[in-house]
Formats: C-alpha cells, structure tokens, sequence
C-alpha cells in the first residue's frame, strides 16, 4: 500500500484479490509518481543504460500506460504524456511526448502510480 510517506504491507485476508502492477496501472488515473532523473527514452533498455538521453518528465505529470516490457529482469513502461487531467474540466487531454520509463527508479520506488479514488 502507498502512504504519503512511504509505503507498507497488508495481510491479504479472506475474499482478497492480488493485482499484477500492470493491471493495477494501465487504464487508470496514471501519474508520474517518483521523477527524480526519470527521462523518456524511445526503446527500454537495461537500467544501467537508462541515463542516456532522453526527454524529462515531471512528477504528478498525467500520463496513459500503453503496454509493458521486460527487458534482462527488469520492467518497463511505454506511456503518453498527457497535456492534463481528464479530470479537469474544457478540452479532452491531448498526448504531449511519449516514451518509456523503467517501472523502478535507482532507489527502487515505482515510477508511476494511479489515483485509486478517481478524479
């Protein structure tokens, strides 16, 4: 579970349903959740390799999941930069840039995260 500061565990009990990250990100409320030094890159790619160029993205940025890749172990995500919330109000978001990210940053915190209440 994500808290504000942090993260924690719960014991799954009774009816409990586990949901892969994959399903738990794509087709929801999506954001840029850890940005520290997270740059789009065109192809995934080992992690120690992911420092190469690339577009920054910043934190709280909306963004929609559009498939996953495992790459030597490690997870990573092809989104679409979003112009803004579908939960604002006007014109429908448009893409802005769009790219792939590792599913973990160096400090081993997800990437991306989704608002689990909605707009």
């Amino acid at each position: 579970m994500r808290l504000t500061d942090g993260a924690a565990w719960i014991e799954a009990q009774g009816k409990s349903e586990y949901f892969p990250l994959e399903a738990l990100l794509k087709n929801r409320l999506t954001y840029i959740a850890n940005a520290s030094d997270a740059q789009l890159l065109d192809h995934p790619r080992t992690v120690a390799g992911a420092g190469e160029g690339g577009q920054l993205v910043s934190r709280g940025d909306e963004v929609r999941v559009v498939e996953f890749d495992e790459i030597e172990g490690e997870l990573w995500i092809h989104i679409e930069v979003m112009s803004h919330s579908i939960c604002e109000p006007g014109e429908e978001p448009t893409v802005t840039d769009q790219g792939w990210l590792p599913a973990y940053g160096p400090s081993g915190e997800l990437t991306l995260w989704f608002h689990s209440r909605g707009c």
